[in-house]
């Protein structure tokens, strides 16, 4: 029998606090489960402390100047979400996950995609998706996703 699969996608704002950790633990019982981890606030940050354009938010994600050192800079932030969220679920006893980062292969190269939209690239594999978020982004994202039904929006 080929196990059941659950999908988050978690913002860079919630994966290290106790509550998503101990959350993902419950839910991953029985399941295989792959955690996307964002991180635009972060990159946001840290552009601005560069004295960088953040650039404006469009409809696939922050639209940015995408010269190499701004797409190092945000690879190097989302894969240090990911090594950290790792070691947090290892030590949460979570043995099932596999955690990415918002990141798609196109032409042999890999681009920055915004973490809402790799959910819905990852909707037809999974039999439920998650948005873990803060409080403050519930209703906004449950309007997003509101036509796909198995979408959950979660908050911390």
């Amino acid at each position: 029998m080929i196990p059941k699969e659950l999908f988050v996608k978690v913002s860079g704002s919630v994966f290290l606090l106790p509550e998503f950790i101990n959350w993902v633990a419950e839910i991953s019982i029985g399941y295989k489960i792959v955690i996307c981890v964002g991180g635009g606030t972060q990159i946001k940050h840290e552009f601005m402390r560069r004295g960088w354009d953040t650039g404006k938010f469009g409809p696939l994600g922050r639209e940015t100047q995408q010269n190499s050192e701004q797409y190092w800079i945000a690879r190097e932030i989302l894969e240090d979400n990911k090594k950290k969220l790792e070691e947090l679920l290892r030590i949460a006893g979570v043995d099932n996950f596999v955690v990415e980062i918002p990141m798609i292969n196109i032409g042999k190269s890999y681009r920055h995609i915004n973490g809402d939209q790799y959910i819905l690239a990852a909707y037809l594999g999974f039999h439920v998706l998650y948005i873990a978020t803060l409080v403050k982004r519930v209703e906004a994202k449950k309007q997003q996703f509101a036509h796909l039904s198995k979408i959950r929006v979660k908050a911390f």
